[in-house]
């Protein structure tokens, strides 16, 4: 399937742990004092930059519903083959721009989806969604188990772009 790693790599990401988490599972330790790992102070957040984080973990979480949904037969057994043999969540973004209409039926605004990285605006000002015909693999808040946005992949090797990664937000 791709992956990579150690076990403990293995272990980390099948559980959805971090890295503190996953040594303690492994080892039935605690994390040694001697290694803790350095945290920066956390940045100020005004009420604006909270409720606009809140919006995209739920903005996320409709479109994961969306992706989830309604996979068509042929794009079910590519994803079986590519899922590792344990439960990944991946979707499909599917080539038509159902996102965009599905997330503005519940209520979201085009500014919204553009700040989740779900949709851009092409040169003519027209909105549209940035994963279209791709295996859609949802990144999660290591902690809370959040969606803080989206990685696309091509269903063909030829496609130029094979993987398509979120640009950054305020998740």
């Amino acid at each position: 399937c791709g992956v990579s790693g150690d076990i403990f790599n293995w272990y980390k990401l099948a559980e959805n742990l971090d890295f503190k988490q996953t040594y303690e599972k492994l080892t039935n330790a605690k994390f040694p004092e001697h290694f803790k790992l350095s945290h920066k102070a956390e940045p100020t957040i005004s009420a604006y930059d909270t409720r606009e984080i809140h919006e995209i973990h739920a903005i996320n979480y409709a479109a994961h519903e969306y992706f989830t949904s309604n996979i068509p037969e042929h794009i079910k057994a590519i994803i079986n083959e590519r899922s590792c043999g344990y439960p990944c969540e991946l979707g499909y973004a599917p080539q038509h721009w159902g996102l965009i209409d599905e997330l503005k039926s519940d209520g979201y605004t085009q500014e919204q989806m553009i700040n989740a990285s779900l949709a851009v605006l092409d040169a003519r000002g027209n909105l549209y969604p940035r994963l279209r015909d791709r295996i859609t693999i949802p990144l999660f808040d290591n902690r809370q188990s959040r969606i803080l946005g989206f990685a696309g992949r091509a269903l063909t090797d030829d496609t130029k772009t094979k993987y398509l990664l979120p640009s950054t937000t305020k998740a």
